[in-house]
Formats: structure tokens, sequence, C-alpha cells
């Protein structure tokens, strides 16, 4: 069985350059037993024109290493590819965060992530595909997200997002891509005690013919935390999470999404 390996070291500073501006220089280094090394530069600028608002801009290198499924596994129409290289991307995101109107934290980002060496799907034959690293794609957007004031402590909370994927060379939009996601939210806590309520909605973009997507229904989970035990070294908690809790489908190319399922066990933090 082949494993995934992964080793990092990293390293940022903040640095106040004159009053409110704020500069954020950083270096990472990462090794990978399956796709080899990369190093990823970054640096973000933040400025506050007000103590209730933030303006930031983040411009850094990235990557996404291929899954073992795509480089080693076996289907009955699948062929892995052992030479997949990672899927090298610089991305630039910049946005604002306020608490000026009343009652509501809100955020906005703009993004754009240009990728080279992206992974894409490539048919071998009638019957046969695989995956390689042909594509250069540029994915950009928007983000928007919120959260009340609590009440009763209770708040509210949810998320956009429209995400745009272009294929560079062949000027197409990939298969499977997500086009917009959906999220909201009900969080409670008091004396300990976190429940939150999360619903996600997707719809993916130009999927496969004959391939359906199943995209226009919410999947929830609940996650519950309840502390136990706290001082200042240890603290100890229960949690206890309920996957999928109205069984919705959600999948593209044919794929169900698992059903409801539940997890639970005690975390130590020391």
């Amino acid at each position: 069985m082949k494993s995934l390996i992964k080793t990092a070291v990293f390293t940022n500073d903040t640095i106040n350059v004159v009053k409110n501006v704020y500069i954020t220089p950083g270096l990472r280094f990462d090794d990978i037993n399956t796709s080899g090394s990369f190093l990823s530069p970054g640096l973000g600028v933040t400025y506050k024109p007000a103590d209730n608002t933030t303006l930031r801009f983040i411009s850094t290198r990235g990557f996404n290493v291929p899954g073992l499924a795509e480089t080693y596994g076996h289907g009955i129409h699948y062929l892995p590819n052992m030479g997949l290289k990672v899927e090298k991307v610089w991305s630039y995101q910049t946005g604002i965060e306020t608490t000026a109107l009343k009652y509501i934290w809100l955020k906005l980002s703009l993004f754009r992530h240009d990728v080279d060496d992206a992974i894409a799907r490539v048919q071998l034959d009638t019957t046969h595909y695989t995956y390689e690293n042909t594509a250069k794609q540029r994915r950009q957007g928007l983000e928007v997200e919120m959260e009340t004031v609590p009440l009763y402590n209770v708040s509210i909370n949810g998320g956009y997002s429209f995400i745009d994927t272009r294929d560079l060379i062949n000027q197409t939009r990939p298969i499977d891509t997500p086009r917009h996601t959906t999220d909201i939210g009900l969080l409670y806590r008091k004396s300990g005690l976190m429940a939150l309520l999360q619903g996600h909605y997707i719809i993916w973009d130009n999927t496969i013919q004959g391939y359906p997507a199943n995209d226009k229904a919410f999947v929830f989970n609940l996650n519950v935390t309840k502390r136990l035990y706290q001082n200042k070294n240890i603290n100890a908690e229960v949690l206890l999470t309920a996957h999928n809790i109205f069984n919705g489908s959600q999948n593209d190319s044919g794929y169900e999404n698992p059903r409801r399922w539940f997890e639970g066990g005690v975390r130590f933090n020391f």
C-alpha cells in the first residue's frame, strides 16, 4: 500500500510599517514523497482605515498535491499516472472585513488563482481515461461571508462563493468544477457548550454527459462540543458530529455521497 508523507517548515512575520499598515512576508518549504519538494513565498498587506474595518491584499505561491487514487489507483475504466506532478498556483486575494454594519460581521473577498500543470482528465481511448498535468487554468471569483451578533447565545452565519474556472489553453470550462457554493449555519455557545448546524449547497459546472449532478440540495452537518475540564494547562472536551443528518443527495459524475453517519470522542489539549 502506497502512503502519502508530507513534511514542511515555514516562517513568517508581521511588520508594522507605518500607522495602521502591516506587511506579512512568509516562506514555506514542503517535501512530498510522491511529488518532490516545493518552495512557497508569500506577502500580505493589511490596512485599517478605522477600528471596525480592515482592508487586505495577499499574494502567495502554493501547490495542490495529486491524490493517491489519481496517482496509483486502478479502476475498470481508470488507469493511474505515477508521473503526476503537483499543480503550481500563484494566488492573489483582496478584500474588506468590517463590523460597521450594526449587529453583523461582514467579509468580502475577490480572488484569482493562476494554475500551471493543472491536473485534467484525459481520455485515452473509448473506454479508458487517466489524469495528466496538461492544463493551464485560471480560477477567479468572489466570496461573501457574514455572521450576526449572538441573540440568546445563538448567531446566524452564512457564505456564498462564485468561481469561474477556465482552461487557458483550450479556452474551455473544465468538467466537474464547482461554480456556486452556499453555506448557512446556526451557532449556539454557552458555558463551554458549542453546537453548530451547518448546511452546504453546491452547483457544479460542465458536468459529464450521461452523469447528471445531484447538486440542488443542502447537506447538513451537526457538530456539538462540551467542555469537561479546563485549567491553565489542560482542556478536555467531548465531541459529537452527525454528518448529512437529513440524508441529502449531493454528488457529481454518478458517485453517491455518504448517507447519514456519526462520530464522537473525547479531545484533550495540553
